[in-house]
C-alpha cells in the first residue's frame, strides 16, 4: 500500500478526534426540582463552543425533550481567542406529572459545513405535582335571570342607535357607488422551476471552469462539490441531504434505490470532501477532477428518464 493511500485512512481514523475538539457543551441549571403542573420553570443555560460556531438556542417545544418552551431572553456572551461562552435565561414548563426527565437541545453549525448538529444539555429531573382540589366547597343552585323593564329613555337610545347605523350604512354605500373602477392588472406567470439535474449540471460546469483547486483553494473546491451533490440529491430524492452527515446520506440513498456502483463512488467523493473541510486534507488535482467527473456522471445516471427525454425533445424542436 502506497503512502498516498495510507494518509486518507489515517485521517479518517483521527477525524472523530478533530470533531471532538470542536465540541459544544450545554449546561442547564434550575433553582428547584419540584413544581406544579404547568408552572413556569426558570432555567439558566450556559453554552461553551468554538468561537466561530453559529448557535441556535431553543425556540419551540421541539428543542425541549419532555417539556414545553415558553420564552428565552437576550444572550450574554464572553468571547475568547478560540472559544465563546454564552449564557441565556429560558422559561419552560411541563404538563406531565410524576418524575420527569427534561433535556434541552441547542443546535449549531460550523463554518464551511452545511450540516446542522445538536448538543444536548445535562438531564434535569423534576417532580411535577398536580393542583390540589378543595373538596369542602359545595355547589349552589344557579339563580334565575332577573327581568328589568325598559324605560322610555331605553327605547329612545335603541332608536338612536338604529338610526345612526342606518345613516352610516347609507353613507358608505354612496361612497362605494362613487368609487373609481380599477382595471385588474395582469399577473405575470411564475417562471418554471429549474429541474434538479439541469441546475446541478450547470453548477458542475461552473466549478470545472473555475477550477479553484489550481489556485490552492482545496477546501473551497471540495465544499462546492459536496454542496452541488447534496443539493441535487435533496431535490431529486426528496430527503434533507444538506442537513445530513455522509453516513446518513448513504443510508437514505440505499433506500431510494441508487445503483451500487454509484453508491461506492458517491461515498468516496463525499468522504474526500469531508476530509478537506474538517481535517485540512489537500486532495491532489486528479482527485479534484475525478470528483467533478463523477458528479456529472452521477447526475446523468440518476436523472429520471421522463425528464431527460423531455429535455432532448425540446432541444430537437429548437
Amino acid at each position: 500500500m502506497t503512502l498516498r493511500a495510507i494518509i486518507p485512512l489515517l485521517l479518517l481514523l483521527f477525524l472523530p478526534a478533530i470533531g471532538a475538539a470542536q465540541d459544544v457543551r450545554v449546561k442547564a441549571e434550575v433553582d428547584s426540582t419540584t413544581f406544579q403542573i404547568g408552572e413556569w420553570i426558570h432555567t439558566r443555560l450556559e453554552v461553551s463552543a468554538p468561537k466561530d460556531a453559529k448557535l441556535q438556542f431553543p425556540q419551540s417545544d421541539d428543542d425541549i425533550e419532555n417539556g414545553d418552551f415558553v420564552s428565552i431572553d437576550n444572550e450574554e456572551m464572553e468571547a475568547g481567542d478560540l472559544s465563546q461562552l454564552v449564557r441565556r435565561e429560558m422559561i419552560m414548563t411541563v404538563f406531565d406529572t410524576g418524575r420527569i426527565a427534561v433535556t434541552v437541545l441547542v443546535r449549531y453549525r460550523l463554518p464551511g459545513d452545511t450540516t446542522s448538529y445538536v448538543a444536548r444539555s445535562n438531564t434535569l429531573t423534576f417532580v411535577i405535582g398536580t393542583v390540589a382540589l378543595d373538596t369542602s366547597i359545595t355547589f349552589k343552585d344557579i339563580r334565575d335571570v332577573m327581568h328589568v323593564s325598559l324605560t322610555v329613555w331605553d327605547y329612545l337610545l335603541i332608536i338612536g342607535i338604529i338610526a345612526a347605523v342606518a345613516l352610516l350604512a347609507w353613507y358608505f354605500y354612496k361612497r362605494w357607488k362613487r368609487r373609481p373602477v380599477i382595471e385588474a392588472e395582469e399577473v405575470p406567470e411564475p417562471e418554471p422551476e429549474i429541474p434538479p439535474h439541469v441546475e446541478a449540471l450547470a453548477a458542475i460546469d461552473r466549478l470545472e471552469k473555475d477550477a479553484p483547486w489550481r489556485h490552492g483553494e482545496h477546501k473551497g473546491a471540495q465544499s462546492r462539490l459536496s454542496e452541488i451533490l447534496r443539493q441535487y440529491i435533496e431535490r431529486r430524492y426528496r430527503f434533507p441531504a444538506l442537513e445530513e452527515t455522509t453516513g446518513e446520506i448513504m443510508r437514505d440513498a440505499v433506500r431510494y434505490g441508487v445503483e451500487r456502483d454509484m453508491l461506492v463512488e458517491l461515498e468516496q467523493t463525499l468522504r474526500v470532501a469531508d476530509l478537506a473541510k474538517f481535517a485540512r486534507f489537500e486532495p491532489s488535482i486528479p482527485q479534484h477532477e475525478d470528483g467533478v467527473h463523477f458528479a456529472r456522471r452521477f447526475v446523468t445516471r440518476t436523472t429520471p428518464v421522463a425528464a431527460s427525454s423531455l429535455e432532448r425533445g425540446q432541444g430537437g424542436e429548437a
